[in-house]
C-alpha cells in the first residue's frame, strides 16, 4: 500500500512526535507498505524532496497547521501530497 503521512513537522525537528510519526512510518515501510512523508519546510535547505533512509519526505511550504485556518493548511498539505503520487492509497 501506498501510503502518506502529514505533519506539521518531520526530521530534522526532535521531539517525542517527531519520533513517534518516524517509527511508525518505518515500521510501515517493514511491513511492505511505501512511505511518503509530507511535513512543513523548515528552512530553504529543508524545501522539496528528500530521501530519508527508506522513506520519501517533502518538505512543502506552508504555514503552520494550527489556528484560525488550520483547515485550510490542511488541505493544501493534502494536495501537496497528493501532487508528489497521484496513486496513493491513502493519505492522512
Amino acid at each position: 500500500m501506498k501510503i502518506a503521512i502529514i505533519l506539521p513537522h518531520f526530521y530534522p525537528y526532535v521531539g517525542g512526535g517527531e519520533k513517534m510519526f518516524y517509527d511508525l512510518a518505518m515500521g510501515l515501510v517493514k511491513l511492505g507498505h511505501e512511505v511518503h512523508v509530507v511535513a512543513r519546510n523548515v528552512g530553504e535547505e529543508y524545501l522539496g524532496y528528500r530521501r530519508l533512509e527508506q522513506l520519501e519526505v517533502w518538505y512543502c511550504p506552508w504555514r503552520s497547521m494550527f489556528g484560525p485556518r488550520a483547515r485550510h493548511r490542511a488541505d493544501r498539505a493534502r494536495a501537496c501530497a497528493r501532487r508528489r503520487r497521484r496513486s496513493l492509497d491513502a493519505v492522512g
